[in-house]
């Protein structure tokens, strides 16, 4: 099994669950498959392949899953940029891992633009949110392709994201966990915290970091909806667990 399984479970089973809600908008499971299968064709489009590696640099948002999931779909492997590191910080962690494309939102633009005369490797930038000078953009990039699913042939063994240490020790390290390390993780995380169907998961930490992304695959596996928010605001949590009955956070 591969993460996209979880996925694609989810759609075959329960299709019009909620799967997720960002900003007040629900997104069933159905809606994000097809969601991710345009741009993981698009990515193909652009020239990304199997084995290739791509970064991120945004909060948490309904894209920032998409990215992650459509990578998984073809066999690219997903970089998480910390978003509360510098400049030089960031250039090391890109080159060092050879991305081929970076994501990012609007406050992060200037700060990727002043980088970008030095990651010639880095040869797609794309702004997910408002369309920004210099930078693909990311809903454009959905609707040029299809909703098929993509004909990548993906085992548990292939690496699913490269993340990288603090480097309190020295310089960062990129560890790379693959689909069965995080699916293992994942599992054993729904069993310890009894994560079960029709859960609500509230998601305030980083998806950059893997308290972030264990907990939003957890809920794909046994059908949880997450409630996403991009950073730890204390009234809206409180108004998300006063509201919505949140059950996991």
């Amino acid at each position: 099994m591969i993460v996209n399984d979880l996925l694609r479970r989810g759609v075959k089973l329960y299709p019009d669950r909620g799967v997720m809600r960002y900003q007040d908008k629900d997104m069933s499971y159905r809606e994000l498959n097809l969601r991710v299968n345009r741009l993981a064709g698009s990515m193909l489009k652009m020239g990304i392949r199997q084995g290739d590696r791509i970064a991120i640099l945004a909060a948490n948002s309904n894209a920032y899953l998409e990215v992650c999931l459509a990578c998984g779909k073809i066999g690219v492997v997903f970089i998480p940029l910390n978003a509360r590191l510098k400049g030089d910080e960031l250039k090391y962690i890109i080159k060092h891992g050879k991305a081929k494309a970076l994501f990012t939102i609007p406050p992060f633009v200037e700060l990727v633009a002043s980088m970008k005369g030095e990651l010639p490797i880095v040869e797609h930038f794309i702004c997910i949110g408002q369309p920004a000078e210099g930078y693909g953009d990311y809903e454009a990039l959905l609707s040029e392709s299809t909703e098929m699913e993509p004909d990548v042939q993906v085992t548990e063994s292939d690496v699913f994201c490269q993340m990288y240490t603090s480097g309190t020790t020295g310089l960062p390290k990129g560890a790379m966990l693959t689909h069965r390390n995080l699916l293992s993780v994942a599992t054993a995380c729904c069993l310890e915290h009894d994560i079960k169907a029709g859960d609500k998961y509230l998601m305030v930490m980083p998806l950059f970091h893997v308290g972030g992304l264990v907990p939003a695959l957890s809920a794909l596996i046994v059908g949880a909806k997450l409630f996403v928010y991009p950073t730890f605001d204390p009234q809206e949590v409180l108004r998300a667990i006063s509201e919505t009955k949140i059950t996991h956070a």
